[in-house]
């Protein structure tokens, strides 16, 4: 009923907000800050609820249903989720893996490096030297999961939304269903490994969970250190996702003489046909060099894959 209840609050402010300005360019500038002072309430109340809330704004922010200030404001939910102390973290770990945590782990960061909609990860090291990832699910959020999705489709419904969200909220609840296993988890990440590893093995690195086909626990009387509410696998540094695809669409947008802002909407444009084909960028975006390059990748992909006969080259 909270939520429900500050929704309706936010939902009011935004649609009953007077503005002052009739000059078309300074009443879109009010109605921008007017959608960014929502979006940050909208993002308080989220994260005070966490679990499927945070799930379902990600979802919604990325399947273009938002105004942009909405989807800017719910970016940091993709790794800067409210996060669960250590007190509760070692508890977990102990009751899933049913060991100590000093048995297994060497050291253990109690400060989560990252945390999401059902869980957070922390760094550790194990008792034979491996670094490692350990992502742990929060207490109860599967059970509260059914209840919360009912409660979210009906606010969408009252703002509106209903029929634009219920596919989204289906196959996310698909997905999340899946996603609450975490030994599944390890099992597809073991998968993928030996699907892709033999092609590609120059060229990226999957982790391998800590299980008990993992050479760093040969010699432990623990199995395994993966479970349902538990993932542990090996640990790789780089770059969170969205700074490196930032990174990437500067340089994109540079090399095509327009700006990260005018790119992302053409790239989430929803209908294709209704945009500007007349301006020469994005002109030269849709018909000139996104060809080639696509097909420069895929020749450079299937060099390096050295396919066997038997596997079809990609076509372009």
């Amino acid at each position: 009923m909270r939520f429900a209840a500050q929704v309706v609050v936010i939902l009011l402010t935004y649609l009953f907000t007077p503005l002052d300005s009739n000059d078309p360019v300074r009443r879109e500038e009010e109605c921008s800050a007017l959608r960014t002072r929502c979006a940050e309430q909208a993002l308080d109340l989220i994260r005070s609820m966490k679990g499927y809330y945070i799930k379902a704004a990600q979802t919604l922010c990325g399947a273009g249903l938002f105004p942009k200030e909405f989807n800017d404001a719910f970016g940091v939910l993709l790794d800067q989720c409210p996060r669960e102390p250590f007190s509760v973290v070692k508890k977990i770990i102990e009751s899933e893996l049913q060991c100590k945590v000093s048995d297994v782990f060497k050291d253990f960061e109690e400060e989560a490096i990252a945390a999401a909609s059902i869980g957070q990860v922390h760094f550790a090291t194990l008792r034979d030297g491996t670094p490692v990832a350990v992502k742990i699910q929060y207490p109860d959020v599967e059970r509260f999961f059914y209840m919360d999705v009912r409660t979210v489709g009906f606010m969408a419904g009252l703002a509106g939304m209903g029929a634009k969200v219920k596919d989204v909220f289906t196959k996310l609840k698909e997905n999340m269903e899946q996603e609450f296993d975490y030994t599944r988890e390890a099992r597809i990440m073991r998968e993928c490994a030996g699907n892709v590893l033999p092609l590609f093995k120059d060229c990226i690195t999957i982790p391998q969970p800590i299980d008990g086909r993992h050479q760093a626990l040969a010699l432990s009387r623990v199995r395994t250190l993966c479970s349902r509410k538990v993932l542990t696998m090996e640990r790789l540094d780089g770059t969170p996702i969205r700074k490196h695809t930032l990174k990437l669409l500067e340089a994109f947008a540079g090399q095509f003489g327009t700006t990260v802002g005018e790119l992302k909407d053409l790239m989430s444009a929803a209908d294709p046909s209704k945009l500007d084909h007349v301006n020469p960028k994005i002109k030269r975006f849709l018909n000139e060099r996104i060809p080639r390059k696509v097909e420069q990748i895929i020749k450079k992909l299937n060099r390096q894959a050295q396919l066997k006969p038997k596997v079809r080259p990609v076509q372009f």
